[in-house]
């Protein structure tokens, strides 16, 4: 019914803004922009319409739409917050930062638009000032994970993995279950070449969410770190178990089976891997690798040949 008396053409503007309205609030979108379109000369239309097109993909347009706003109120805070959050999330990053700070320069004091600058800083790779930026926010907001979370992935970028530990250690101490905290915390150690701590992260990750794939594999790469060939390929089996299309794990487990000798089970794993991505140079290249060292020139060249053509660089 709604469709159809959106079809009619002889409503007035305030109809259309309401049957906008109403569009929107069931997922019509496409009929939701017509609508707003029609309602243009309706205070709030046109701020509508932008936000309907954006969330039908059509970034661009809806941009277009609050330029024209913000040169009629250059100072409106929520179109500046709208076009800085979507130029964040079309990977403009500079520009988002432009539109942020424009938007910090009327309401200093919003912390969500202080986040928001702080991860395009982020998005774009720099770093630093966006750390600057997240200390700033953890002043007001001491107990705020969200930023501590943010400032522990910054300082991960920057290579200052004990300063990281220490803000998912702190994390965890007030959320002893946090997963994504022990996963990084895991990461983490591992990086530090803390192997044994590692494991200890990654178990207890497992034992919150044990059906995670790329979980079994990290703490598969542990294991191969620590020398423990079988647990890391049980460790791998359970993530392929759990997804055969892993070809993560898949890769890996080949490497162990190969360094152990198994270098048939090996070839095995490159295939399936292979099969899954044709275009997996390092699996091509592992391949060339076994065949070479069981004395099959012929095809360890093939092999390694169709390396290269995918990675010249490999």
């Amino acid at each position: 019914a709604l469709s159809e008396y959106l079809q009619e053409e002889d409503h007035d503007l305030a109809t259309w803004f309401e049957l906008g309205s109403l569009a929107e609030s069931v997922g019509n979108l496409k009929m939701a922009e017509k609508a707003y379109r029609k309602a243009t000369q309706i205070p709030g239309a046109p701020f509508a319409q932008a936000r309907v097109l954006s969330l039908l993909g059509d970034g661009e347009r809806a941009l277009q739409q609050i330029e024209v706003l913000l040169e009629e109120e250059p100072d409106n805070i929520e179109y500046l917050r709208f076009s800085a959050s979507l130029f964040l999330r079309m990977g403009r990053y500079e520009e988002a930062i432009d539109n942020y700070s424009r938007a910090l320069q009327v309401r200093r004091d919003d912390h969500q638009l202080t986040r928001g600058y702080a991860s395009a800083l982020e998005s774009a790779g720099r770093y630093h000032e966006a750390a600057d930026v997240y200390s700033e926010l953890l002043k007001d907001e001491p107990s705020g994970s969200q930023t501590i979370y943010s400032i522990a992935s910054l300082l991960t970028h920057l290579g200052k993995y004990r300063e990281a530990a220490r803000q998912y250690d702190a994390i965890l101490d007030d959320h002893p279950d946090d997963l994504a905290a022990l996963i990084r915390r895991g990461s983490i150690a591992e990086r530090l070449g803390q192997f044994g701590d590692a494991v200890d992260w990654y178990e207890k990750a497992l034992s919150i969410d044990s059906k995670s794939g790329p979980l079994w594999g990290a703490r598969g790469s542990i294991m191969v770190a620590l020398g423990r060939y079988n647990d890391a390929l049980k460790s791998y089996d359970r993530a392929i178990a759990l997804s055969q299309n892993d070809i993560d794990a898949w890769y890996c487990k080949g490497l162990v089976l190969n360094y152990v000798g198994k270098k048939e089970q090996a070839m095995s794993c490159f295939d399936h891997v292979i099969e899954e991505e044709p275009d997996h140079a390092l699996a091509w290249y592992q391949k060339s690798r076994i065949y070479d060292g069981i004395g099959e020139r012929k095809e360890a060249l093939s092999c390694l040949s169709r390396a290269l053509d995918i990675d010249p660089d490999l």
